[in-house]
């Protein structure tokens, strides 16, 4: 959430992260690149950059995580679902 945001739509249309954040993505896993990913993706496509071309993935504990980091997801301001 940047200064002035007040709702969700404005949050997750955010393109650009801040340094704080990206270091807390980095506590959370390893940036990892989409395409030809070939462990657990969490519905993220891996094929054609459908749903961005990096995410962040870790393993804890046995499981494996794949968060959807909405600064790594495509956005277009004519698509309100993204």
């Amino acid at each position: 959430m940047k200064p002035g945001q007040e709702c969700d739509d404005e949050m997750l249309s955010n393109q650009d992260a801040s340094r704080d954040f990206e270091d807390f993505l980095h506590i959370l896993g390893e940036r990892v690149r989409l395409k030809g990913w070939d462990r657990f993706r969490g519905g993220l496509d891996v094929k054609g950059d459908m749903t961005g071309k990096y995410s962040v993935y870790t393993l804890y504990e046995g499981h494996e995580i794949m968060f959807h980091v909405s600064t790594l997801l495509p956005y277009s301001r004519d698509n309100r679902q993204q």
